[in-house]
């Protein structure tokens, strides 16, 4: 039985304020643009098919009816954009898997011919929803969870992602784990024979102690009486005595010290100012002796009157004899000058030689030459200084020297006071040495009491005077109190985890923490059983979808040649060569489509439009038919032919009308008037069964009959 839309009415869509009409089994929908052509088109698509989103159709606020004929028993119904059955809801009840691009099958919307957007129009992977069971393998898919689809049986235990069913499945299963852990736990804690022996054992440990403590308490006693004994002992002896003394020695030392500096400069001054007292004899008579002293002629005398001497003698050769004895006679004062200087050199040689001789002491003692009077008086000043200051240090040496031996008299007595005996100046830092380290055992003994009796901590009002058979041990007391705190603590964990343990059973059943253990316990195991019959049926449920989802998985991977095996039917295959004339085969290069016919094969893709339009409208019809069976449909073209050459208009128009003729009905929308006259030239192979409806700007819509009745 062909399905066929039988009516249509519709109101207040687009231009068109009302119109109705019924279309035949040849129909011709003519309205030029914005006649509300796509608007009706659009109008069909959302009143027919449930799967609208990929057409991307505009708002519309056009309603209506569409009646189809031949659905649920050869009866009509009518479809409208708010109808809650479509049109593949009655076809899906009797042809199960009817795949969701059926739609597009049978509707061109806007001279797109493609049944997909994809080159070519159609790809491998649209053809494997339309041609095999995988709409009804993806429905079985639907019902198995995309968790469990993704898990495995290894080993008999199932392995896959933590999401979903197995989630909830391993989380009854670590429940189940926690709930059997928690009546191990019941068995261990619950009796409390653990506590009881921690109890006993405490409390011959807390026996222990108190003895400890006893012989703490008596040795601290014993400690702090030799703490006070000690103490009266360092309050009797001469610390600070000692300590003052080592404060005179030093300074004793120190005045000795300072008293040798003073000698050493002494010495120093006395043996700078030796000569001091010859020096300021030998001033007076240095300044007598240079009145005496009577110095040498002048060489110069001499020479000058050998010079005129020999020139006089000389110049008689030269010159007049009168320049000759002129010259003598100048010769004669020079050499008289320098005779009479030596005659009182001669007289006065005494005085001379005291005068060399005291030259010659100066510079023995001062190692200079003395050359005039000021020489010995710049001497005589510094040698003054020095001589003054040895009479100074000679007196303040004789003082401290006096000061130094009483002191060191009194030194002497202090040490035969402190030790019993006299000691040597060299001995004193020993006898004090050895006083102070004497005093110094005695302190330390006492610091050392008084450290060990800090640490037995005990106060005085504590002390016990009654000795003990026992020593005090602080190794024992310390084992005796980490044994007492590591029994406590475990006796403490044992209480905390009962009561944790009744809180966390309180938490698995819903108990009060208030309840009874018996009631806990006995709601507790009601709950085990209870998961364990709900971790069962989820783990069937689980295995059993694995085992459906292998099938599937099976199935799929022969998808492909029964794909093929459908591509290549007579179903398929025949109208293509109907509508082309020269394609006779489909079949697949990659993902892509190929057509071929008896001497070579094209990609689709490659085709050009024209033949891409017939290839595509003969790939509906066989798809449909493969789909349908022997049941014939309706193709809604709206201006399918419009890119088409007139030559191969002509011939589309011819396959069509042939499809009409094999019992499927053709609606074609168009606003070209060529196709229009196309059309209209079939009117009489069709008769009462081709229809012309005409959109006009005049709001409504003029169907012309080919037999007007009345």
């Amino acid at each position: 039985m062909a399905i066929s839309i039988k009516e249509v009415s519709v109101q207040n869509l687009g231009p068109h304020i009302r119109f109705h009409f019924e279309l035949g089994r040849l129909n011709l929908i003519f309205g030029h643009n914005e006649n509300g052509k796509t608007f009706l088109v659009e109008f069909l698509i959302r009143s027919l098919f449930r799967q609208t989103s990929d057409w991307r159709l505009r708002e519309s606020p056009g309603r209506g009816k569409v009646t189809v004929a031949g659905l649920n028993d050869g009866r009509a119904l009518d479809f409208s954009p708010d109808s809650e059955h479509k049109l593949e809801d009655y076809l899906r009840s009797s042809r199960p898997g009817l795949p969701q691009e059926f739609s597009r099958l049978l509707v061109v919307k806007g001279a797109e011919v493609q049944v997909a957007d994809v080159d070519g129009g159609i790809d491998k992977r649209v053809l494997k929803r339309l041609l095999s069971n995988r709409a009804v393998l993806d429905n079985i898919q639907e019902r198995i969870s995309k968790t469990v689809s993704k898990a495995r049986l290894i080993e008999g235990e199932i392995s896959g992602p933590r999401q979903g069913i197995l989630k909830d499945r391993l989380d009854q299963m670590e429940r189940l784990k926690r709930i059997k852990q928690l009546f191990d736990e019941i068995d261990k804690h619950f009796s409390g024979g653990l506590r009881r022996e921690l109890t006993d054992q405490i409390r011959s440990v807390q026996e222990r102690q108190k003895l400890i403590s006893h012989a703490r308490r008596h040795l601290a006693f014993e400690t702090d009486r030799k703490v006070r004994e000690l103490r009266q002992q360092i309050r009797e002896r001469p610390s600070q005595a000692v300590r003052d003394l080592r404060k005179e020695i030093a300074h004793h030392l120190n005045q000795s010290a300072a008293l040798r500096q003073k000698q050493g400069r002494l010495r120093q001054a006395e043996a700078e100012s030796e000569h001091y007292q010859w020096l300021k004899h030998a001033q007076a008579e240095y300044q007598a002796g240079l009145a005496r002293e009577i110095g040498r002629p002048s060489l110069w005398w001499l020479a000058a009157a050998i010079v005129l001497i020999a020139g006089g003698a000389v110049l008689p050769f030269f010159q007049p004899p009168l320049f000759g004895a002129a010259t003598l006679v100048v010769a004669l004062l020079p050499a008289w000058l320098y005779l009479r200087g030596y005659r009182r050199l001669l007289a006065g040689s005494a005085a001379n030689q005291e005068m060399d001789d005291l030259r010659a002491a100066f510079r023995e003692h001062f190692g200079k030459t003395l050359t005039a009077l000021p020489d010995i008086t710049a001497e005589l000043e510094r040698l003054s200084k020095e001589f003054s200051a040895a009479q100074v240090l000679r007196d303040q040496v004789d003082d401290e020297t006096r000061e130094l031996r009483r002191g060191e008299r009194e030194i002497v007595a202090r040490i035969r006071t402190l030790a019993g005996s006299e000691a040597p100046a060299s001995a004193w830092g020993e006898v004090l040495d050895k006083i102070e380290a004497e005093t110094s055992a005695v302190e330390d003994k006492l610091r050392g009491l008084e450290l060990d009796l800090a640490r037995l901590d005990v106060d005085p009002s504590d002390f016990v005077e009654a000795a003990t058979e026992s020593k005090y041990s602080k190794q024992e007391e310390d084992e005796v109190t980490a044994e007492f705190v590591r029994l406590q603590a475990e006796l403490d964990e044992a209480s905390r985890a009962q009561a944790v343990l009744k809180q966390r059973l309180c938490q698995e059943t819903g108990n009060d923490i208030s309840g009874s253990w018996e009631k806990i316990i006995e709601n507790l195991r009601e709950l085990h059983s209870d998961f364990c019959e709900q971790y069962r049926q989820k783990t069937a449920t689980i295995l059993g979808q694995i085992v459906v989802n292998d099938v599937l998985t099976e199935l799929r991977q022969e998808e492909e040649s029964k794909v093929l095996q459908a591509l290549q039917s007579e179903t398929v295959q025949r109208p293509i060569l109907q509508m082309t004339g020269r394609y006779d085969n489909l079949s697949f290069d990659g993902e892509q489509v190929v057509v071929s016919d008896q001497h070579n094969i094209f990609n689709l893709a490659e085709l050009s439009t024209g033949a891409q339009e017939q290839v595509l409208l003969g790939l509906r019809v066989g798809l449909s038919s493969n789909l349908m069976g022997d049941e014939k449909l309706f193709l809604i073209l709206d201006d399918a032919f419009q890119y088409s050459d007139w030559r191969r208009r002509k011939l589309m128009v011819d396959k069509v009308a042939d499809l009409a003729k094999a019992g499927w009905q053709i609606i074609y929308f168009t606003m070209d008037d060529n196709i229009r006259t196309l059309f209209e030239q079939k009117k009489g192979e069709f008769g009462d069964d081709y229809r012309t409806i005409s959109l006009n700007r005049s709001g409504k819509a003029e169907q012309q009959l080919d037999l007007l009745a009345g």
